[in-house]
């Protein structure tokens, strides 16, 4: 592993700094494309906008799915990029079950908070990977606790990462 001051560390720190400070507007961007069903995220209206054949509520589900899919990737690379520059990890291949049970071990997150957080990657593989099977349902479900779980894991995140930066 690279010494603290090495080219890999500062690397580490950039990417977890760009992240932080990103994730607001993204989280934002979450929550503004879950207003457009409602002020509650309504399930019936995301669904047939998922489902059906208006593009532009179409394109209103699809806004929701990137805001799934970004935020989820900002958990990975920051559960990764975290875990490797607090030396938790070597430097290795991100794997988001093996990052986030770091985390978890080292006190950073809960245990619930970690699986729900592996829980939502598999939503976000599945999203890529089988769209056409996906339900629409469990798509409102998982992003509904993907909204829960940001502002924990981010602040959590931040705290302990803070004397490393």
């Amino acid at each position: 592993m690279t010494p603290p001051g090495g080219s890999r560390s500062r690397g580490l720190r950039e990417a977890i700094l760009r992240r932080l400070e990103d994730l607001p507007r993204q989280y934002a961007a979450l929550q503004t494309a879950m207003a457009s069903f409602g002020d509650e995220f309504d399930r019936e209206a995301f669904a047939a906008a998922f489902s059906g054949d208006d593009l532009e509520a179409y394109n209103r589900a699809q806004a929701i799915e990137q805001g799934l899919t970004t935020l989820q990737n900002y958990v990975v690379e920051l559960a990764g990029a975290g875990a490797e520059l607090a030396g938790l990890r070597g430097k290795a291949r991100a794997e988001v079950r093996r990052d986030l049970e770091l985390l978890r071990d080292a006190g950073v997150i809960s245990a619930s908070l970690a699986q729900r957080l592996v829980g939502l990657q598999r939503v976000r593989i599945a999203l890529q990977h089988a769209y056409v099977d996906l339900d629409p349902g469990e798509l409102h479900g998982a992003v509904l606790d993907l909204h829960d779980a940001i502002p924990p894991f981010a602040r959590a995140l931040r705290d302990w990462i803070a004397p490393r930066l």
